[in-house]
């Protein structure tokens, strides 16, 4: 279980360390943003910085699950814990959206006629489905410690 719970906490810190990167060194962190918005290289620093600063909401967001997740397997007598980490784990999705247009918004700023665009992928979709088996599992927890106590 602290194994568990200590890579969570480790995948806690890259995701929250990981857009700090952009606020740090912008221009570094310009050829990853390259990678998912092409069309920006010629974007400002402080272009580059509000993205990041949006990549981080998005990925605290995330990071909460995580923490919530690690939390309730220390302590799986609170089933609190694991069902706001399914609810937010199942609609991440929906702020991934959201972060990733507001991004791309920032990103093309400078740019005349800018291509923006939603996208729903099986990587998001995934989320969803993970997220509505964690629930699920709660509610089967909580069902056979209910049926305990009876």
């Amino acid at each position: 279980m602290k194994i568990t719970s200590t890579i969570l906490i480790m995948a806690c810190a890259a995701l929250i360390i990981y857009p700090l990167w952009g606020l740090l060194s912008p221009e570094s962190y310009l050829h990853e943003l390259l990678e998912e918005f092409p069309s920006v290289n010629k974007t400002s620093v402080n272009q580059i910085k509000l993205a990041a600063l949006i990549q981080l909401v998005e990925n605290v967001i995330l990071a909460s699950v995580f923490i919530n997740l690690a939390r309730y397997i220390q302590t799986p007598t609170k089933p609190a814990l694991l069902k706001f980490a399914a609810c937010t784990l199942m609609i991440y999705p929906l702020f991934a959206m959201i972060s990733h247009f507001f991004m791309a918004m920032a990103l093309s700023q400078h740019l005349k006629q800018p291509l923006l665009h939603i996208e729903l992928s099986a990587n998001s979709l995934f989320y969803m489905v993970m997220g509505a088996a964690l629930l699920g599992i709660n509610k089967a927890q909580s069902a056979t410690f209910n049926n305990q106590i009876d």
